[in-house]
């Protein structure tokens, strides 16, 4: 019992009549240690009204005017109030007070026996807080239980709830039939049949790791197969759950589908097996020219291993040889978010030099922002050297070194521009040297080509610092004499070939002595063009040879025509 200097404040609704009841059951609650907050109504309709407030007991007599607790048990039933009720009365029969209590009173007490309504009031008064805390707890679960659905609901993937005392489904929320695309209500029925949409070639995979593992530490990736034949790539994560006790009795697992991320794997994958495969060198940098990346090819060409220059500029293949210009075009290029395509010289890492063809491209993000540079490039070291050996082959004579009538004309061309530009003057010569009657048949076969070499040999020793020395015919050889004042400066060259051939040319035991035959045409007098100006050289020559045998000659109008159909060979 609770003392009255610190007794339990109770808010108690009294339906009584009789104004002494009232006294005397407030006085017992008094002495039991409860500090009433009482309302005592005679009516249904003050009953009513009275219900409309919070109450912790309601205290009835059975019998009242017009009514009885029976009715107050119902008008407490139709309002759904979890409100403990004791009927307390003088004299009713043991039927009634059965009756009352399967109407839903909590107890009976006489009224000449009230020394029990303490005892009553407390337990009833703990039992309505225990029903109160249970209720607060199976509120507070229910919310949580629907917090956890609309939870569950929203997370992007899929949510299972597994029971493992049975075995058994007891969660999963609509991600499951939005990635599996099958309804989820078979795998409550069993919840192996999840295996059942498992690609084939990852079932034993996944059925063993199940197997070994349990689904408390199933943690993999494999595929699914939808009804339609797709597959979709899936992750799954689970982890136990555990009671008070620390035992585990629950698991969940959340599945994501990581198709795009496998794509995307897979994309990543096949780039950089092609960038590893490709024949040609890639290089990759940030914005700031740092190596981040270079493939197979550029460690085979360059000599450099891949960690040798990650980190690094690509500066550490300059050879040198390409100056400030060449890179401020590069960066001006680049700059302007363009791509730039040149040739490089580099130099490998054992200092040999190479040329690569190579373009440098800027990669953008999302915000159009350069993030880094891709430089592709080819080894073009020997095509360069077999063009640079066919260009020789087209524009020079194989038997004597010297230019052909090809880069003759070539030569030509570019002094003709030059001299137009500079106001200048210059001269072509023709020199024709005569083999005929010097040799037999037999010896001519035999010594002619070292004959010929030696020819243009001795006029390229006299011409050294004469512009497109060449070899037009079998005996026909021309030279581009350039800056020149009129003929007058072209005598003395002219004249330095005939004594050079005054002396006899010696091969294979024979001394030979050559007739030189040199016409000579000039720019601007006798023409302006390049094929006038060698036909007009050539033509002098033939006149030179036909009326001097030996000597120069230069071209004159009157020669025009006179010679057309002839050739200065045999």
């Amino acid at each position: 019992m609770k003392s009255p200097a610190n007794g339990l404040p109770v808010r108690v609704l009294l339906v009584e009549d009789s104004e002494d009841d009232a006294f005397f059951l407030t006085r017992e609650l008094r002495r039991g240690g409860y500090l009433p907050e009482m309302q005592r109504v005679e009516h249904l309709a003050d009953l009513e009204r009275a219900l409309d407030h919070p109450w912790d007991l309601l205290i009835s007599d059975y019998n009242l005017p017009g009514f009885c607790a029976l009715d107050v048990l119902d008008a407490i039933k139709a309002r759904g109030l979890d409100l403990p009720v004791i009927v307390v009365s003088g004299a009713i029969g043991e039927e009634t007070a059965v009756a009352a209590m399967h109407a839903g009173a909590h107890d009976y007490i006489m009224k000449d026996n009230l020394a029990r309504l303490n005892s009553a009031v407390e337990r009833e008064l703990a039992e309505a807080e225990g029903r109160r805390q249970r209720e607060r707890a199976e509120r507070a679960l229910r919310e949580s239980e629907e917090h956890f659905r609309q939870l569950a609901g929203n997370i992007d993937g899929v949510l299972w709830l597994i029971d493992l005392r049975v075995g058994r489904m007891i969660y999963i929320n609509p991600g499951y039939e939005q990635v599996w695309e099958r309804p989820a209500a078979h795998l409550f029925e069993s919840i192996d049949r999840l295996l059942d949409s498992v690609h084939p070639e990852d079932y034993d995979r996944i059925a063993g790791l199940l197997q070994k593992e349990g689904w408390v530490a199933f943690n993999a990736e494999y595929r699914i197969q939808r009804p339609d034949g797709s597959e979709r790539w899936v992750a799954t994560h689970s982890f136990p759950i555990r009671d008070q006790d620390g035992h585990v009795f629950r698991c969940a697992a959340l599945t994501r589908d990581i198709t795009e991320q496998k794509r995307a794997e897979s994309e990543r994958e096949k780039l950089f097996r092609a960038l590893e495969q490709t024949a040609d060198m890639v290089m990759i940098t940030n914005r700031d020219g740092i190596i981040e990346y270079v493939n197979a090819a550029f460690e085979d060409v360059t000599g450099h291993e891949r960690s040798d220059v990650i980190g690094r500029r690509p500066a550490l293949l300059s050879s040198g040889l390409q100056d400030h210009e060449f890179f401020e075009r590069m960066w001006r290029t680049l700059s302007n978010g363009l791509p730039f395509t040149d040739l490089f010289i580099n130099r490998r890492k054992d200092g040999d030099l190479y040329y690569e063809a190579k373009t440098i491209t800027p990669v953008r993000n999302e915000r159009g922002e350069v993030t880094h540079f891709v430089a592709t490039g080819k080894d073009v070291t020997r095509r360069l050297a077999r063009q640079e050996a066919m260009q020789h082959m087209i524009s020079y004579d194989a038997l004597t070194g010297l230019g052909n009538r090809l880069l003759f004309v070539d030569h030509l061309n570019k002094s003709l521009l030059k001299a137009r530009r500079n106001g200048d003057e210059l001269g072509v010569m023709c020199i024709g040297i005569d083999l005929e009657g010097l040799l037999g048949a037999d010896q001519m076969q035999q010594l002619g080509e070292k004959l010929l070499f030696a020819v243009g040999r001795r006029i390229k020793s006299v011409l050294s610092n004469v512009e497109g020395l060449a070899r037009l015919e079998q005996q026909q050889f021309a030279a581009i004499v350039s800056g020149i004042d009129g003929r007058a400066d072209l005598e003395p060259i002219a004249r330095q070939l005939m004594d050079a051939f005054s002396r006899p040319l010696e091969s294979e035991g024979y001394q030979l002595y050559l007739n030189l035959s040199i016409g000579i045409s000039l720019f601007p007098e006798d023409s302006g063009e390049t094929d006038d100006l060698i036909r007009q050289a050539e033509t002098a020559m033939l006149h030179t040879r036909l009326h001097e045998r030996a000597g120069y000659g230069f071209f004159s109008r009157e020669m025009t025509g006179l010679y057309a159909g002839k050739t200065a060979s045999p």
